[in-house]
């Protein structure tokens, strides 16, 4: 038994942009329940809040955070580095969601934070509840740096944190 199907052409220009338009439709909720990235699009005319690049995708390890004031990052007041009571993971997924965690040795979670985050150029964008936190992001030899500079009126500080590819 042979089922024979036939999608008829629409000889309306109307009604072949709505046969188009919804075929679009249903190709972008396709991709996004699969979680495939779609390069370029936007649901509202802003940027789109999916990860511009992958390459920052997956888990990385904490290795160092130095700190400074000015609007110039140099010569740090103070830098932290892992130790028994403090080990990090920072954790981005595909789907423009992270999750942050400090741990001890022992593997006991002492503190966790979740948003979402996107990649814009070389500026990567967190958002957690409600906040935006916006540093610039260099990966180089499964390393990626943090850096973010802060002006509160006269006064200016910078942190800058790195990560290793785990």
């Amino acid at each position: 038994m042979k089922i024979k199907t036939q999608i008829p052409f629409p000889r309306e220009p109307g009604k072949l942009l709505l046969m188009l338009g919804t075929s679009f439709i249903l190709l972008m909720a396709a991709c996004q329940s699969l979680d495939f990235p779609i390069i370029g699009a936007s649901d509202n005319g802003e940027e789109s809040n999916r990860p511009e690049s992958n390459n920052i995708v997956g888990i990385w390890e904490w290795m160092e955070s130095a700190q400074g004031e000015g609007t110039t990052v140099g010569d740090p007041t103070s830098v932290q580095t892992p130790n028994a009571n403090d080990r990090r993971t920072l954790q981005f997924n595909s789907n423009g969601t992270y999750i942050w965690q400090q741990t001890n040795d022992n593997g006991d979670v002492l503190l966790t934070d979740a948003g979402t985050w996107r990649g814009q150029g070389s500026d990567l964008i967190y958002n957690e509840d409600s906040q935006r936190v916006t540093y610039q992001y260099e990966i180089a030899n499964n390393r990626l740096t943090l850096t973010r500079i802060s002006v509160d009126g006269e006064f200016g500080y910078w942190l800058r944190e790195k990560w290793q590819r785990k």
